[in-house]
């Protein structure tokens, strides 16, 4: 059963806004453990290539893209053939899309994180020039675009939010506890 324009866009459209922006910050929060690392680089590459084609695709009534919900103003993003973005649309596809020969060996050969900061503000800036051409039957509220205001800072920086002073007690006399040695 093919979905509707609205459960697209609150769900759908939503849902990839979502990935592409908490895997980006995750990342950017300084994580060093490998196995996050890698599942955030794959979220960020998978979400970012279909963010590309969703904001570059013209309407083909089997795709859904940007066009579909905006204004008729609304021009979808020409990528130019040696652009950054088009190298970067190339990037999100080969990393994690696509089996090729050219496929990064190893980490150090993947994107870096100046290179994840291109992307995004790449994407960002299509998320923000899309925006305002929305038609007003689609409810932008229901979009995760905080994340999206925000620029990558300088220095990376980890903010944890607020935490429940129970909970926080609770881990804590949790960690102690488990921190033992066992009693023989």
């Amino acid at each position: 059963m093919p979905t509707n324009s609205a459960t697209m866009f609150d769900r759908h459209v939503a849902y990839e806004l979502h990935e592409f922006a908490e895997s980006y910050w995750r990342m950017r929060a300084g994580n060093t453990n490998q196995a996050d690392l890698n599942m955030n680089h794959d979220v960020f590459c998978t979400h970012g290539r279909n963010l590309v084609e969703f904001f570059s695709k013209r309407p083909d009534g089997h795709h859904v893209v940007a066009a579909d919900f905006a204004t008729a103003a609304y021009v979808p993003w020409n990528i130019q053939h040696g652009s950054t973005a088009h190298d970067a649309r190339g990037r999100l596809n080969n990393e994690v899309s696509h089996l090729t020969w050219n496929r990064p060996e190893n980490q150090t050969d993947q994107m870096d994180q100046a290179y994840r900061d291109k992307v995004w503000n790449l994407i960002s800036d299509e998320v923000r020039r899309w925006l305002p051409h929305i038609r007003s039957e689609f409810d932008k509220s229901k979009l995760p675009l905080a994340r999206y205001d925000q620029q990558p800072p300088g220095p990376l920086t980890l903010e944890l939010p607020q935490t429940n002073q129970t909970a926080l007690q609770a881990t804590n006399i949790f960690t102690s506890v488990s921190s033992k040695s066992p009693q023989s």
